[in-house]
Protein backbone atom coordinates (compact mmCIF):
# COMPACT_ATOMS: atom_id res chain seq x y z
CA UNK A 1 0.00 0.00 0.00
CA UNK A 2 2.26 2.83 -1.27
CA UNK A 3 1.22 6.45 -1.48
CA UNK A 4 1.79 8.17 -4.76
CA UNK A 5 5.30 10.06 -3.43
CA UNK A 6 6.90 6.95 -2.29
CA UNK A 7 6.21 5.75 -6.47
CA UNK A 8 7.62 8.94 -7.22
CA UNK A 9 10.43 8.57 -5.09
CA UNK A 10 11.53 5.50 -6.17
CA UNK A 11 10.98 6.47 -10.01
CA UNK A 12 13.49 9.55 -9.26
CA UNK A 13 16.09 7.39 -7.20
CA UNK A 14 15.79 4.89 -10.31
CA UNK A 15 16.49 7.99 -12.95
CA UNK A 16 19.57 8.77 -10.41
CA UNK A 17 21.03 5.59 -10.88
CA UNK A 18 20.14 3.89 -7.97
CA UNK A 19 21.72 3.82 -4.29
CA UNK A 20 24.73 1.82 -4.94
CA UNK A 21 27.36 0.05 -3.43
CA UNK A 22 29.68 3.42 -2.92
CA UNK A 23 26.46 5.18 -1.55
CA UNK A 24 26.31 2.53 1.15
CA UNK A 25 29.63 2.55 1.47
CA UNK A 26 29.56 6.36 2.08
CA UNK A 27 26.40 6.63 4.25
CA UNK A 28 27.96 4.13 6.80
CA UNK A 29 31.21 6.33 7.12
CA UNK A 30 29.61 9.26 7.75
CA UNK A 31 27.35 7.98 10.37
CA UNK A 32 30.47 6.34 11.97
CA UNK A 33 32.63 9.49 11.65
CA UNK A 34 29.70 11.50 12.62
CA UNK A 35 29.05 9.74 15.64
CA UNK A 36 33.06 9.68 17.23
CA UNK A 37 32.72 12.39 19.36
CA UNK A 38 29.55 12.02 20.72
CA UNK A 39 30.71 9.97 23.30
CA UNK A 40 32.48 12.61 25.02
CA UNK A 41 30.30 14.93 24.22
CA UNK A 42 27.30 13.60 25.97
CA UNK A 43 29.43 11.88 28.86
CA UNK A 44 31.42 15.36 29.79
CA UNK A 45 28.55 16.48 31.83
CA UNK A 46 28.71 13.68 34.06
CA UNK A 47 32.12 14.64 35.24
CA UNK A 48 31.38 18.26 35.74
CA UNK A 49 27.93 17.42 38.00
CA UNK A 50 28.88 17.57 41.83
CA UNK A 51 27.07 15.06 44.45
CA UNK A 52 26.14 15.43 47.57
CA UNK A 53 27.45 13.13 50.17
CA UNK A 54 26.17 12.49 53.76
CA UNK A 55 28.88 12.37 56.26
CA UNK A 56 30.11 11.51 59.51
CA UNK A 57 33.62 13.39 60.54
CA UNK A 58 33.30 11.45 64.36
CA UNK A 59 32.15 7.56 65.08
CA UNK A 60 29.56 9.22 67.56
CA UNK A 61 28.29 12.27 65.37
CA UNK A 62 25.10 11.68 63.21
CA UNK A 63 24.97 12.05 59.40
CA UNK A 64 25.47 15.55 57.89
CA UNK A 65 25.29 17.21 54.39
CA UNK A 66 28.58 17.68 53.18
CA UNK A 67 30.78 18.33 50.07
CA UNK A 68 33.73 16.38 48.34
CA UNK A 69 35.72 19.13 49.26
CA UNK A 70 35.48 18.76 52.81
CA UNK A 71 35.83 14.76 52.98
CA UNK A 72 39.32 15.06 50.90
CA UNK A 73 40.22 17.91 53.36
CA UNK A 74 39.52 15.69 56.57
CA UNK A 75 41.56 12.57 54.82
CA UNK A 76 44.10 14.65 54.40
CA UNK A 77 44.20 15.93 57.83
CA UNK A 78 44.14 12.46 59.08
CA UNK A 79 40.67 12.64 60.46
CA UNK A 80 37.49 10.12 61.08
CA UNK A 81 35.41 10.74 58.09
CA UNK A 82 33.00 8.28 57.10
CA UNK A 83 30.57 9.61 54.22
CA UNK A 84 27.78 7.70 51.58
CA UNK A 85 26.28 9.49 48.37
CA UNK A 86 22.59 11.43 48.59
CA UNK A 87 20.82 9.05 46.73
CA UNK A 88 17.68 11.54 47.03
CA UNK A 89 19.89 14.32 45.07
CA UNK A 90 18.71 15.23 41.65
CA UNK A 91 21.93 14.89 40.28
CA UNK A 92 23.02 11.56 42.03
CA UNK A 93 24.97 8.66 39.77
CA UNK A 94 26.76 5.78 41.32
CA UNK A 95 30.13 4.97 39.01
CA UNK A 96 33.65 3.78 39.29
CA UNK A 97 34.52 7.25 40.47
CA UNK A 98 32.91 6.58 43.46
CA UNK A 99 33.16 2.68 43.50
CA UNK A 100 37.08 2.85 43.02
CA UNK A 101 36.90 6.17 45.77
CA UNK A 102 38.62 8.57 43.08
CA UNK A 103 37.30 11.55 44.23
CA UNK A 104 39.86 12.88 46.36
CA UNK A 105 42.97 12.12 43.53
CA UNK A 106 42.90 15.50 41.69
Amino acid sequence: MSTEWEEEYEKALERAGGFGRLQKVAAFCLMVFRGQGNTWNYAFPFLLMRQLYNCRFDADSALQSCTTESICEARQNGMFVEYEIDKTNINYFNNWYHEMDLMCMS
